[in-house]
């Protein structure tokens, strides 16, 4: 009887022995509990690092995306504003361009020099009656050139011709030139025409401006336009 009980005893703490195996002691427990306290603490500064990161990405990604939209909208705007035209001004002196002399391609009809002639001389129109006579006696006349000679000799002597005195003539020779020549070719002159023309009037007292008019009206330049 008390060999059954002792074996029954061995088995009995046999049993527990092997049941204790996995219970931990006091000292283990409090390892394992400090140590998971360590490692929640880890993780949870872990965890809020990542929530920062995460929010602050958040932050930057709508900031980047709000800066963006709002860049769009500028460009827009800008690029629909209409743009201003500047406006500069030049000091440029306000001058008269005529025609040059190489323009004048075209032959005048013998009624346009009657004409042109005569406005320029009297500053006046001539009647239609008094051109088709006129007109009529270069017809009748072989050679033209002799025609427009004895027109503008017959004008001359007529009088009434409006042009300046010879006294008026050598106060200002450039005005005089000036005036002849857009007055009978309607252009300025060059330099070396008017240098000429002011050499030509000084060294020939004897020139006056019915001899520099006829001239004119009787050279090559008038005959075309």
């Amino acid at each position: 009887m008390q060999i059954f009980k002792l074996d029954h005893l061995c088995k009995a703490v046999s049993s527990s022995r092997k049941f204790c195996l996995f219970e931990f002691s006091y000292r283990e427990r409090f390892n394992l509990a400090h140590f998971s306290m360590h490692f929640l603490q880890k993780a949870s500064k872990k965890l809020l690092e990542m929530t920062v990161l995460i929010t602050y990405s958040r932050s930057l990604f709508r900031i980047v995306l709000l800066s963006l939209v709002s860049l769009g909208f500028l460009t827009v705007f800008t690029s629909c504003k209409k743009k201003e035209t500047k406006t500069y001004e030049y000091e440029v002196n306000n001058e008269v361009i005529l025609p040059a002399n190489v323009s004048k391609t075209r032959l005048k009809s013998n009624d346009q020099y009657i004409s042109i002639l005569y406005t320029n001389l009297y500053q006046k129109a001539l009647s239609s009656n008094n051109l088709a006579t006129i007109a009529q006696c270069f017809e009748s006349i072989g050679d033209q050139g002799l025609a427009r000679q004895v027109f503008l000799s017959n004008l001359m002597k007529k009088g009434g011709v409006i042009m300046p005195t010879v006294a008026e003539m050598n106060a200002d020779l450039d005005k005089f030139v000036r005036d002849t020549y857009v007055r009978f070719y309607v252009r300025y002159p060059s330099e070396s025409e008017k240098t000429y023309m002011k050499q030509l009037i000084t060294a020939d007292p004897n020139i006056t401006p019915e001899l520099v008019y006829t001239s004119f009206a009787l050279s090559d330049e008038y005959m075309y336009y």
